[in-house]
């Protein structure tokens, strides 16, 4: 009775009549029964929009390449998972071109967990858990639009990854636990809303390559060696009292530019750590306390209003800062000597050249041999 019970939870479509003529498609999983997903999935091919329950952990590297396809969990526990001892390169869940959503499960294992790619490629992650990526938990490729809402990616290398002209928007969500908590690059877009990335081992937020990205709200702390950083010709705005460490934190910079990029707040109540613009970067701040050092590096520029510097504004190789209604703790080789006198006390400012350099992976998509079902 058992076995039958099992065989018909893993085959069993139910078609509910909703408003007019609309039709509700709902497939039931068992994931102990062999490749029941993968059947499901090539069943949506046919049926159009469909809502598939997993009952318990699927494991494989799935696919998704139909347009109304939802993945939802029955449990809390229910989910996707790398299967066992797995070495190959493949995502446990891979969108291809396609509108899709995951609801209320788990995403565990691999090297990726959702790998999302393509222009028409449009997926949600509500409620989802996504743990345990040897690679990265969330990427966004090829023009994807990826959003995440009350979600968690937690323990691994790269929380979330935007590339290739992809956009990527979380509204509280908690990325912790990973050598870099999000990456935006090769003219890519982010908005952050509410969302906390903490406990990353290098750095938490990365945007590079001319890309953008709005933080609004949130909370950054324990990154690593930095809190948020912009490289090659990047732009970060900083709105709505985003929160950028703490008073006990122990990460050195809280935020920097490098190569034409620029990071601009103006909300930010008080900004724990270091801040350093070089090689043409430029920082933008305003109506803040700065609880660190300025340091403004090769043809690098600073702008400071409505704010207090607790540490050194320092200006080298022909770089400047402008500061109007603005204390600071002294200032070294400014030009401009707007932002207060030059001081001996030097020692308290930052050595730029310890400035940390992100490393940015990309991840490409895997070959892959179509299953037989």
């Amino acid at each position: 009775m058992l076995v039958l019970t099992a065989w018909m939870l893993a085959t069993t479509i139910s078609l509910t009549p909703m408003f007019g003529t609309e039709v509700s498609r709902r497939i039931d999983i068992d994931c102990e029964s062999e490749r029941a997903l993968e059947r499901a999935l090539a069943r949506a091919e046919k049926l159009g929009e469909v809502d598939i329950y997993l009952h318990g952990v699927c494991k494989g590297n799935f696919v998704i390449a139909t347009d109304g396809v939802t993945l939802r969990g029955a449990t809390r526990e229910s989910g996707l998972a790398a299967p066992a001892g797995h070495s190959s390169r493949l995502p446990v869940l891979e969108v291809v071109d396609a509108q899709a959503s995951l609801r209320g499960l788990v995403v565990q294992g691999a090297e990726v967990g959702v790998f999302v790619h393509g222009w028409d490629a449009e997926v949600l992650l509500f409620e989802v858990d996504v743990h345990d990526q040897d690679g990265a938990g969330v990427v966004a490729s090829r023009g994807a639009q990826v959003r995440l809402l009350d979600a968690t990616v937690r323990d691994g290398s790269i929380g979330i990854l935007a590339q290739s002209d992809s956009e990527v928007n979380l509204q509280n969500v908690v990325v912790n636990n990973q050598h870099v908590g999000v990456i935006v690059f090769d003219e890519s877009f982010a908005a952050l809303n509410d969302t906390t990335i903490e406990n990353s081992r290098e750095a938490g937020l990365n945007v590079g390559d001319r890309s953008d990205a709005n933080i609004i709200g949130g909370v950054f702390r324990e990154n690593g060696q930095v809190h948020v950083n912009a490289n090659d010709w990047s732009n970060v705005t900083l709105m709505s009292d985003v929160m950028i460490g703490s008073e006990t934190d122990t990460t050195p910079f809280a935020l920097g530019v490098n190569r034409n990029a620029a990071i601009a707040s103006f909300t930010t109540p008080v900004i724990y750590g270091d801040v350093s613009a070089l090689v043409g970067g430029s920082i933008r701040l305003g109506n803040t306390v700065l609880d660190g050092n300025l340091a403004v590096v090769q043809f690098s520029n600073a702008h400071v209003r409505n704010a207090e510097i607790t540490g050194s504004v320092v200006c080298v190789d022909g770089a400047d800062a402008i500061c109007k209604q603005t204390t600071t703790g002294g200032v070294f080789d400014c030009p401009s000597s707007s932002c207060g006198s030059a001081t001996e006390a030097v020692g308290r400012a930052p050595s730029v050249s310890e400035f940390p350099v992100v490393e940015v992976p990309r991840f490409e998509r895997p070959p892959r041999s179509r299953p037989r079902l």
